[in-house]
């Protein structure tokens, strides 16, 4: 941990970069108010906060490069080689959507972060491969910003969309080209590089496109699961800041592709449950171009 060490002074021994890094890991670990957080680890209020101000930043840099990164090549043919395999699914190269990170109402535009789950939050966009490690992460906005406003806002449909990504290894299916995509439920719009279900399936295709899909998309929805459970911050803490909470939640999605990699295991009782706020979600966005749905057909008619 090079890059959290600091330098000893004439008047005391810095803490060591182990005990730095332990008491971010904690903190993320567990969400806690930095009265606790120094307490647990017996150092001051002060140092504790100062501690996760000046190591979030630098563990993002770090960390962020190297393990979050959109698949392309090899690595773009065994995610979709892998999606086909278990699901039935040719060409997908992830599963998208998005979460809410709470956070505290903060002092400006606090009223544009009250999401529709009825809580302050910011908005974390994210796609997944097939073993629930993100490649592509957004997160930031607002929570009163929906997730199809986002994603239409992304440099991830920027790329797609302009041919830097997802342009590799296409297929003629049924006399259509289909070049690889990702997957999302019905709150984002259907595009060739970007498919969800049918709204009203009546054909046997329909339906088991449907199925293949919906089943194919809980990865992303496990990756959050996983991502929540692991690192508590994200569902409880008393920060205010946006600009620090997108840092955290940054560095705990990084973290979270680390222990995917290392296999790390998951206890089901770290799991985060959902309030039942029965509140109705964002609706469906409008009918999708015939592009989009030209591509669909051909998909649906294969599988």
């Amino acid at each position: 941990c090079p890059l959290l060490e600091r330098q000893s002074t004439a008047y005391r021994l810095p803490i060591c970069p182990e005990k730095r890094l332990a008491i971010v890991l904690y903190y993320l670990a567990h969400g806690l108010t930095f009265v606790t957080l120094a307490s647990t680890f017996r150092i001051g209020v002060s140092t504790a906060h100062q501690i996760v101000h000046e190591s979030i930043p630098t563990m993002k840099e770090v960390l962020m490069p190297k393990t979050i990164r959109f698949p392309s090549g090899m690595e773009l043919q065994r995610v979709m080689g892998a999606f086909e395999h278990r699901y039935g699914l040719p060409l997908c190269a992830g599963a998208l959507d998005g979460t809410f990170v709470k956070m505290k109402k903060p002092n400006q535009w606090g009223d544009t972060y009250w999401c529709y789950k009825n809580y302050v939050a910011i908005l974390l966009l994210a796609v997944c491969d097939d073993k629930a490690q993100f490649t592509y992460v957004d997160v930031g906005r607002a929570g009163a910003v929906g997730d199809a406003f986002a994603y239409n806002n992304s440099s991830l449909k920027t790329r797609i969309e302009g041919g830097v990504w997802l342009q590799e290894f296409s297929q003629e299916i049924n006399d259509t080209v289909v070049h690889p995509f990702i997957i999302a439920d019905s709150a984002f719009a259907l595009s060739p590089q970007l498919m969800k279900n049918y709204d009203h399936p009546v054909h046997q295709h329909e339906l088991n496109f449907n199925r293949k899909l919906t089943s194919a998309r809980q990865k992303i929805e496990n990756a959050f699961g996983f991502l929540k459970g692991r690192w508590h911050i994200l569902t409880n803490n008393a920060i205010c800041d946006p600009k620090f909470v997108r840092d955290i939640a940054l560095v705990c999605c990084a973290l979270h592709n680390v222990c995917q990699r290392s296999q790390c295991p998951y206890d089901q009782a770290w799991t985060v449950q959902p309030a039942n706020y029965n509140l109705p979600g964002p609706a469906p966005v409008a009918p999708a171009a015939d592009a989009g749905n030209e591509v669909r057909f051909a998909v649906a008619q294969a599988v």
